[in-house]
């Protein structure tokens, strides 16, 4: 197994090296504006060594690893992550309105549970309690969308969202492998090299290439449904927190700061830079220092999600609010110290 890991890895790493150097040579370029962390144009559209690496990946699997057996729903799910990578790469390029990128992605979001299945039930300790099928589709469509947009929202800064989004990737792995759910583990898998061969150009003081949405939707989507799928399988009903708590400190930043937003009155679709990580950069802290700090907090994350389910504490509703309430606090504690002007 570990061969085989190191063999995938290596491949979707050097496909994505070389994609994303080859994107930085087309010099797809990323204006600032009011809501950007950086302050000169840079080349964009890296997300397209993600994908390609992923790609790579897939067929590797498929080539090389029979034995996997890749379900059909597996791919037609892949299939929709490309699509919507296309679109991402099409905003990238020429601009796409936000409205129709919104309606794009609401569409998708309710199609991907009539693949992956409905959550069964909302786990509270000895107990579960079934979710009616219209309340479970509402729910899991509003999770994909809602991470997808997070995702989106949180690629700002350099490194930030590859090296995060490399943690919960290695986790999903982790995760699925350990509860029996190939959806998980694949697709993680399938995330893994790429988002490290992307980094090496992204993780830096002064990023070389940025994703754009070409890679920010892809990877949102993809830890989407690798965290829907577990919930969603015949014996994950203890498993619907682990999607949450792997991606709180994205979730807590977005969110939170969405919602201080809306009480101040200003209009949610306009740009802004009142992330946590924004302020954080604005208060003169690196690029890569604010990556890693958000990477610490989701390994933490990623931890209590395997040892909740190795201990079978992740299916307890007050092993999950105790990481609501540390994510609350870290938020607090942050916006009351990076303060910004108006």
């Amino acid at each position: 197994m570990s061969q085989m890991f190191t063999h995938i890895t290596l491949i979707g790493f050097f496909t994505a090296l070389a994609v994303t150097g080859f994107m930085i040579a087309l010099k797809i370029s990323d204006h600032p504006n009011a809501r950007s962390s950086h302050a000169v144009v840079t080349p964009t559209g890296g997300g397209m060594g993600i994908v390609i690496g992923a790609v790579a990946v897939m067929a590797a699997l498929t080539l090389f690893y029979p034995r996997f057996d890749i379900a059909p729903e597996v791919k037609a799910l892949f299939g929709l992550g490309i699509f919507l990578a296309g679109l991402g790469l099409l905003d990238d390029v020429f601009g796409v309105p936000t409205r129709i990128k919104f309606i794009f992605i609401g569409l998708l979001s309710i199609a991907v549970p009539l693949i992956t299945g409905l959550p069964l039930a909302l786990p509270l300790g000895d107990t579960v309690w079934p979710f009616p099928d219209a309340l479970a589709h509402f729910g899991a469509a509003l999770w994909v969308f809602v991470v997808i947009n997070v995702v989106n929202f949180m690629d700002g800064s350099n490194g930030l969202m590859g090296l995060t989004a490399l943690v919960i990737s290695a986790a999903l792995v982790m995760i699925g492998l350990l509860a029996g759910v190939s959806t998980a583990a694949i697709f993680g898998l399938l995330l893994f090299g790429p988002l490290m061969g992307f980094l090496v150009y992204n993780l830096r003081r002064k990023a070389r290439i940025f994703s754009g949405d070409t890679g920010s939707l892809f990877v949102g989507y993809m830890i989407a449904v690798a965290s829907l799928s577990l919930p969603a399988h015949p014996h994950g009903e203890r498993l619907l927190y682990v999607g949450p708590i792997l991606l709180l400190p994205f979730l807590a930043d977005s969110l939170l700061t969405m919602a201080v937003r809306a009480r101040r009155g200003e209009r949610l679709m306009a740009p802004h830079r009142r992330h946590i990580y924004q302020r954080a950069i604005l208060s003169g802290r690196g690029h890569v220092a604010v990556a890693l700090i958000y990477t610490g907090l989701a390994v933490i994350c990623a931890f209590g999600v395997i040892f909740g389910g190795i201990t079978e504490m992740l299916g307890s509703g007050a092993y999950f609010l105790g990481f609501v309430s540390l994510a609350l606090t870290i938020y607090a504690v942050a916006h009351q110290r990076l303060k910004i002007r108006d």
